[in-house]
């Protein structure tokens, strides 16, 4: 036998006169502004860490912003890959971004500086990037299905 509570109250759900007690009215928001960029997105990425956003582009180009509540400024604009970057990913500390492209190459950057780049790392068109381990291993595929494994330490 379920018996009612006799303080209505204290349970879970409260009546909407009730509830109006609890609600309290805050300075509203604000949200970062938009981004419009001229040529399509192909990616974007939240770094792990601070408020960086990463964008990718049809054209090639990688962009970077600082953002915060009213404010979003582009720190980089990289431009190493000749065709889309169709993905990036942020190590798990934040410091590296790794760009996978259409023209059949991956490129780290580290810092803001472009720090290597394996040109005809694939047979065709890269379309994922993917951080493994320890700032040293990703993982790269392509159009054809080819799916790569990558130690960055054995970089010449």
């Amino acid at each position: 036998m379920v018996e009612a509570d006799p303080n209505p109250s204290k349970g879970h759900l409260l009546a909407p006169t009730e509830a109006a007690h609890l609600i309290t009215t805050h300075e509203p928001r604000q949200e970062p502004p938009d981004i419009y960029l001229n040529e399509h997105l192909m990616d974007l990425q939240f770094s792990p860490c601070c408020n960086m956003l990463a964008l990718s582009q049809v054209t090639g180009h990688v962009r970077v912003y600082a953002y915060g509540e009213s404010h979003m400024t582009q720190v980089l604009d990289l431009t190493q890959h000749a065709e889309s970057v169709r993905s990036i990913a942020f190590s798990p500390h934040g410091n590296i971004l790794y760009c996978a492209s259409k023209d059949k190459s991956f490129s780290v950057v580290s810092n803001g500086r472009v720090e290597g780049q394996l040109e005809g790392a694939h047979a065709e068109s890269i379309n994922k990037i993917a951080h493994l381990e320890d700032e040293v291993l990703i993982a790269t595929g392509d159009d054809d299905g080819a799916v790569k494994i990558w130690d960055l330490r054995m970089a010449a």
